[in-house]
């Protein structure tokens, strides 16, 4: 099989690390960038020497591209996405999927219709201490789960063009940001949960929407988990911590930017049995958010080459979305919210 030719959609600091990663897919050629600004068009020529575009419509338009990266405003994501699709071509859209269930159910139809494969960029899945927690998980060295609790805090996260990060309107407030990450993290450990309830403030005027999240889950009778985010701390830090009923597991990160560079400082995973000393798991992966896209990249490529499912589906997005607009409702009414309220499962 020939080459996988790759069109991106957006040429922001994510988009652009993108384009790295397909450039360094041997199985992946990157032949095209579309993206509004005059100035990052011919910055993706000098970079990247591709055929670029003003309007992503001309660019899906071309029969050799066979798949898309589409790394736009959060906004923009189930139109352009929806589009590529009609188009015929394979689809990585960068989290969240879309800012709403119907949105994301209109995208997987349209998948399904035209046969293309859709994945959404969790790059968390492919994070080498997660994915060790995923393992011991199914391994069963914790028995049964019964808690999950994520706790991250950091500055304010970057602006994005022409600031779209910091409107509600544009990337859907502090849930579908980076919190949607931690979401998964909580599907992809616990499944899904049935209650919720969610409780936000906003300590400064840096975004029209709030900066500290708080969330507490039900996912069985005995089964909990929860999210505490915050970006008004002056560092980062990350932790999750998870009990169950043969063992427990504590892992953390220091330093640095979880997922971005600089490197992290510290990163520990510690393992607790129900009988026996704790010990220390060793990570012996990098740890940050490039390295995670790389590998992401690599099984998205290889996904449509060999024509199996992607880690993460568009089925997937719809529930972790679904969780979203739940918490977002929860914060919205001050009450707790079933799940059933928001998507029939």
């Amino acid at each position: 099989m020939d080459k996988i030719r790759i069109g991106i959609v957006g040429f922001g600091k994510w988009a652009q690390k993108h384009a790295e990663c397909y450039m360094g897919e041997k199985d992946a050629e990157l032949v095209a960038v579309s993206v509004p600004s005059e100035k990052s068009r011919k910055l993706a020529v000098e970079k990247f020497g591709v055929d670029v575009y003003k309007d992503y419509r001309e660019m899906l338009a071309r029969n050799d591209i066979d798949a898309v990266s589409i790394v736009v405003p959060n906004y923009l994501h189930a139109k352009i996405t929806i589009d590529a699709l009609s188009a015929g071509k394979h689809v990585f859209v960068e989290k969240p999927m879309a800012l709403n269930v119907f949105d994301c159910q209109k995208m997987v139809n349209t998948a399904k219709k035209f046969n293309r494969k859709l994945t959404v960029g969790h790059e968390l899945r492919f994070s080498p201490l997660m994915r060790k927690i995923k393992f011991l998980i199914d391994n069963g060295d914790l028995g049964e789960v019964t808690s999950c609790s994520i706790k991250k805090w950091r500055p304010p996260w970057r602006t994005g063009s022409r600031g779209w990060r910091l409107k509600g309107k544009t990337c859907g407030g502090l849930v579908f940001e980076e919190p949607v990450h931690y979401i998964d993290l909580l599907f992809w450990y616990l499944g899904m949960p049935k209650e919720i309830y969610g409780i936000a403030s906003k300590t400064t005027d840096i975004f029209d929407f709030e900066d500290n999240l708080f969330v507490a889950m039900r996912f069985k009778e005995n089964v909990i988990g929860s999210i505490s985010f915050s970006m008004a701390g002056f560092g980062y830090h990350f932790s999750i911590e998870l009990t169950g009923t043969n063992g427990s597991l504590r892992g953390y990160i220091e330093g640095g930017h979880f997922l971005w560079s600089p490197k992290v400082r510290e990163t520990h995973l510690i393992y607790k049995p129900r009988d026996g000393d704790p010990r220390e798991i060793e990570i012996r992966r990098e740890m940050d958010e490039l390295s995670d896209l790389r590998r992401e990249i690599s099984h998205w490529i290889k996904c449509i080459r060999e024509d199996k499912p992607p880690i993460f589906t568009g089925e997937m997005g719809i529930k972790v979305i679904a969780i979203c607009e739940a918490i977002n409702k929860s914060i919205r009414e001050k009450r707790l919210v079933k799940l059933k309220e928001i998507l029939n499962f």
